[in-house]
């Protein structure tokens, strides 16, 4: 098999889901060693040149005009991405974000990773967060993803069933859609080290994933924890970490910190007693499993895809319960 891998478009800084980079970025190292791929294909930008970690036979494409702005991204997605590709029909294009061009069509045969529906729920739940243009932008990219693809990838068979829900709705016969899950490697700095940590010191304080986006419920996340923490007398750190929503202030005695470097954010996990991963949609779900391979409790909002992944392990609570919490 000739695969074309295309992460040309992720940006560690710049991207909304750090989860769907980190899972783009491992899921290429996995297909590196595969056997089975006769020529692997890596179409990728220079901000990733250190973060690929790939055997030196793997061919590796730069390309500037995904991570120039909007209009680059768009240039790259509907017209420029299908041109780096020689037509063969023995090949494959591999999207790990999905979001096929609904310009022209793909020269080789396509496979793509569908993580969730989230533009859909947003046009539902939140239909001011993004501009009419965006939301039908990217509704048409979901919709020539399920089209053009031979066979469709995800996380979980609730996005599976998000995917069928929208096949369904634009009218289309899915191709086959295979729930692949999402792999967690003991390699990986933040999981190696299982209950202990690299200091050798007592785990303790409060690790809470935040975000400025609407689903991620982080106001709600420190309302509670603000609760919590008086009502327990509880004194230790508690990190918010991420991004926020403007105007929501950093409660007294919890410490902000931007979204860290993965290795920062391996020792702070090891470091931590519990971590909190507030949200009310979810195509999988990352965080809480990392937390559990890591030895770190993971406390997390109980949703269809967090109870399917989690199977039991760790603490659900109910978004519209401070108790449960």
């Amino acid at each position: 098999m000739k695969l074309t891998y295309s992460i040309a478009d992720q940006h560690f800084k710049r991207t909304k889901s750090l989860g769907i980079f980190n899972f783009s970025i491992n899921l290429l190292r996995v297909l590196a060693h595969r056997k089975e791929i006769s020529e692997l294909t890596v179409l990728a930008n220079e901000s990733l040149r250190d973060s690929l970690n790939i055997p030196a036979h793997v061919q590796v494409r730069f390309y500037r005009s995904p991570i120039m702005g909007s209009a680059g991204r768009l240039w790259w997605d509907q017209w420029a991405l299908y041109q780096t590709i020689p037509a063969d029909p023995d090949s494959w294009l591999f999207l790990p974000k999905g979001y096929a061009s609904f310009v022209r069509a793909c020269p080789v045969r396509l496979a793509s990773f569908i993580h969730d529906a989230i533009h859909d729920y947003y046009q539902h739940h939140y239909p001011k967060i993004f501009s009419r243009a965006e939301t039908e932008y990217f509704l048409r990219c979901f919709r020539a993803t399920i089209r053009e693809s031979g066979i469709i990838f995800t996380n979980s068979d609730f996005s599976r069933s998000e995917i069928l829900r929208m096949a369904d709705r634009f009218g289309l016969p899915p191709p086959p859609v295979i729930t692949m899950g999402i792999g967690f490697s003991n390699e990986d700095p933040a999981l190696s080290c299982g209950s202990t940590n690299t200091t050798g010191t007592r785990r303790h304080g409060v690790m809470v994933l935040t975000g400025r986006w609407p689903h991620k419920r982080s106001a709600m996340a420190l309302q509670y924890l603000e609760l919590w923490r008086t009502s327990t007398k509880f004194s230790g750190p508690i990190y918010l970490v991420g991004s926020l929503p403007d105007g929501l202030a950093v409660p007294d005695k919890m410490t902000f910190l931007p979204r860290l470097p993965k290795l920062e954010y391996a020792d702070l996990l090891r470091k931590s007693q519990i971590l909190v991963f507030t949200s009310e949609y979810e195509g999988f779900g990352m965080p809480p499993v990392e937390a559990t391979l890591a030895g770190t409790c993971p406390v997390y909002s109980d949703l269809p895809v967090t109870r399917e992944v989690m199977q039991g392990t760790g603490f659900a609570f109910q978004n519209d319960h401070p108790d449960s919490f």
